[in-house]
């Protein structure tokens, strides 16, 4: 007999599919994994966030509007100059900045839209960074300006930061020192 005249038999998974049987199509892998992803992760509902003083929530895009006061926070915060930041590390820090608002994880006096025209102002300004810098140790709650009457009345009181600058130079002097002109003046 000649080897086309014989039958071969076929395995059951590479048998021929007969009209009667239904055809499953093969999944790749990578839909397989997809779909294992979905079902893998719960659904949690987004709960709204209210905002202080009713701020509107932040995307990506708004970098341009928000940059004054994003370098402000930076300084702040980080201890970090924007202009110094390569474009990597600048949009990742913003993506961590866009997250954290949009929780209401900052304090309230980043979300008060005077803080943000405080900046774009300052930003605008030709004055020197000198004279308007804020001590990098300096809290959060600095930001914000008390619109108290009492400032009338009397000197006004040494800040939080002042307080500390303070504290930090008397550290930074503990011990004998070369005496200036003042200092030999005193002694006669």
């Amino acid at each position: 007999m000649s080897q086309h005249g014989r039958r071969r038999s076929y395995s059951p998974s590479t048998e021929p599919q007969s009209s009667s049987r239904h055809h499953f199509r093969r999944q790749s892998p990578s839909s397989i994994t997809k779909a294992r992803d979905v079902r893998a992760k719960p659904v949690t509902p987004v709960t709204p966030v209210n905002l202080p003083f009713q701020a509107q929530l932040l995307m990506k895009g708004d970098l341009e509007a928000y940059k004054p006061m994003f370098g402000l926070y930076l300084d702040i915060q980080k201890q970090l100059v924007l202009d110094e930041l390569d474009e990597k590390e600048l949009k990742g820090r913003w993506k961590r900045f866009v997250g954290r608002w949009n929780r209401g994880e900052l304090a309230e006096g980043w979300y008060d839209p005077q803080t943000l025209r405080k900046a774009q102002s300052a930003a605008n300004d030709p004055i020197t960074p000198s004279q308007t810098s804020i001590p990098a140790n300096s809290s959060q709650d600095d930001l914000i300006e008390d619109d108290d009457d009492d400032d009338g009345y009397g000197p006004a009181l040494p800040s939080k930061s002042d307080q500390r600058i303070e504290r930090a130079r008397t550290l930074k002097q503990s011990g004998p020192s070369i005496p200036n002109i003042q200092d030999l003046e005193l002694q006669r």
